[in-house]
């Protein structure tokens, strides 16, 4: 089995979980303030895009709902 990196946004929180995900070794992407669901979800993408972490749909996303959001925020810049 291979090891599978996990991104967690920190979406200006104070209650600590960035730090604990951190510790046990997750990727955290720190934003300065909340941004919201959509503006939280557009800066993962776009931090994972930039590493070249695969862009791969979980949870409630599909295929044909995340490949949209790939293809517009894995656009290089």
């Amino acid at each position: 089995m291979s090891a599978a990196a996990v991104l967690v946004i920190d979406d200006g929180s104070t209650d600590g979980t960035a730090a604990a995900a951190q510790a046990a070794g997750a990727l955290v992407l720190r934003l300065p303030y909340n941004l919201g669901i959509g503006g939280a979800v557009q800066a993962g993408f776009k931090f994972a895009c930039r590493r070249g972490m695969p862009c791969r749909p979980y949870g409630r996303e599909t295929g044909s709902t995340i490949r949209p959001i790939c293809a517009v925020c894995c656009k290089p810049f």
